[in-house]
């Protein structure tokens, strides 16, 4: 997908630690047409898949196979049900027919009784070094987040977001992305995180991009998140709103300690939570576990 390009970003790590890295189309046209791959050798180590709809064609190739599932599987949020059966179901269909399953999902993965689920979180895609020019000023508290994606909390948080901060809140749904998000975030003082869907073991891939762009991020307290970056010296936390909203008010009058945080999680994304950093991870693990030679 060209407007959020996370397989782009992780074809391109791959690549940047030495891996060939065929493209499903273009591997259909060098291993043969699908339908006659039963019992033909195999020409690639793995089949890396993400939020595959074919499930039930990962028969037909005949390499150890892997997913790599981004989002939340599920969430006890009632508006949210129908997400998380459909999310379920695709679970139940893929995990009987791969190797290993890579989650950002840890509360998933947690329960997990086949074996095959490893927890991986996503990273910051490093391709995006430049940024858009947004022309004339912006409110300086960003959220880019449709609301309704994250559920009845999530909607409550924007509502409550424009009562406290009024026209200082920028609250961007268009799907932005790329250089564009980088431009947005440079021009902004803080970038909010929303309370939901959130927990100890599942955060969205937005902090790495956010901090990646050189961003201020707030972030609801999560315990896993808290091993990856050091509360109040690489990221600042909440955890309500009311201290959401004074920390805001905060941080917005002291442009130091601000910006102290703002360059210590950039630096620290860079160095730990890149994509290149998570795609070594997944294909040492797979040379473990599936053991892969090369």
């Amino acid at each position: 997908r060209k407007s959020n390009d996370d397989e782009g970003g992780i074809l391109y790590a791959l690549e940047q630690l030495g891996h060939e890295v065929i493209p499903v189309p273009e591997a259909r046209t060098r291993l043969g047409k699908w339908s006659n791959l039963d019992g033909a050798d195999p020409t690639c180590d793995l089949l890396l898949i993400h939020h595959w709809g074919l499930s039930d064609r990962l028969v037909e190739f005949p390499m150890p196979k892997v997913f790599w599932y981004f989002d939340l599987v599920e969430y006890p949020d009632p508006t949210l049900e129908a997400r998380n059966a459909t999310r379920r179901r695709w679970m139940e269909n893929t995990v009987p027919l791969v190797n290993l399953g890579f989650c950002t999902d840890g509360d998933w993965v947690a329960k997990d009784t086949t074996g095959k689920l490893i927890r991986l979180t996503q990273g910051f895609d490093t391709r995006h070094k430049g940024i858009d020019r947004i022309c004339g000023d912006v409110p300086p508290i960003l959220f880019t987040g449709i609301a309704r994606g994250g559920g009845q909390g999530r909607i409550t948080f924007v509502e409550q977001m424009r009562r406290q901060f009024g026209d200082r809140f920028n609250h961007v749904t268009n799907g932005i992305h790329g250089a564009a998000l980088a431009g947005l975030i440079a021009k902004s003082s803080i970038v909010v995180a929303p309370d939901s869907p959130v927990t100890d073991r599942y955060w969205s891939n937005r902090v790495y991009l956010t901090l990646g762009y050189g961003g201020f991020l707030l972030h609801p307290w999560s315990a896993g998140l808290a091993e990856q970056y050091r509360p109040d010296i690489d990221l600042a936390f909440y955890r309500n709103r009311d201290e959401l909203f004074a920390k805001i008010d905060c941080y917005l009058t002291n442009s130091l300690q601000r910006e102290e945080l703002r360059r210590a999680g950039h630096k620290r994304t860079l160095e730990l939570h890149t994509y290149k950093h998570r795609c070594e991870q997944l294909i040492n693990i797979c040379r473990n576990r599936l053991e892969i030679k090369d």
